[in-house]
């Protein structure tokens, strides 16, 4: 004879269920939304160097993409015409990511200037230029997808390498 209801059994089922597809999604959950940190945080830097670019065209004068801390990872950045280190930060960058910039072999920059020239300088924390081709802003989550936004001093472009796994 059968009442109303779900036997023991059934419930027990049940939530077996629910926690093996609870244990298999939630794993890809939390890879999806670093994934997501780390691809936001690119656009972010890549949008703040082209807006300098352009805006150092635009107005024939010096514009300056200053980062906050430097090592080891970057907190903050700023973006304007003859910035000065204490001036407030404009835009943050996303503490899932770890943010690092430098050009090869290892030089690590501070500031990227877009001259009203069309050139390009990358200054370290003693404001001297670092006479590299290109600079890497190399973006990296916690479980080791990495993100390159290139800075080239000899074509004055930007392009964003894409993800890849360590």
């Amino acid at each position: 004879m059968r009442s109303e209801g779900f036997t023991l059994f059934e419930l027990l089922i049940v939530v077996a269920i629910v926690g093996f597809l609870a244990a298999v999604s939630v794993p890809r959950y939390l890879t999806h939304v670093q994934d997501v940190n780390l691809e936001a945080t690119a656009a972010e830097l890549m949008s703040a160097l082209t807006m300098a670019k352009t805006e150092a065209s635009a107005r024939q004068t010096n514009i300056d993409l200053c980062f906050d801390e430097v090592s080891p990872n970057i907190t903050g950045y700023r973006v304007g015409e003859g910035l000065a280190p204490s001036d407030p930060s404009v835009g943050t960058t996303d503490q899932a990511v770890s943010v690092s910039v430098k050009t090869m072999p290892t030089a690590e920059i501070q500031k990227i200037s877009f001259l009203a020239t069309g050139a390009v300088l990358f200054q370290n924390q003693n404001q001297q230029d670092v006479s590299q081709n290109s600079c890497f802003i190399l973006l990296q989550t916690a479980s080791g997808v990495t993100c390159n936004v290139v800075v080239s001093k000899t074509a004055a472009s930007i392009c964003l390498l894409p993800r890849q796994s360590l």
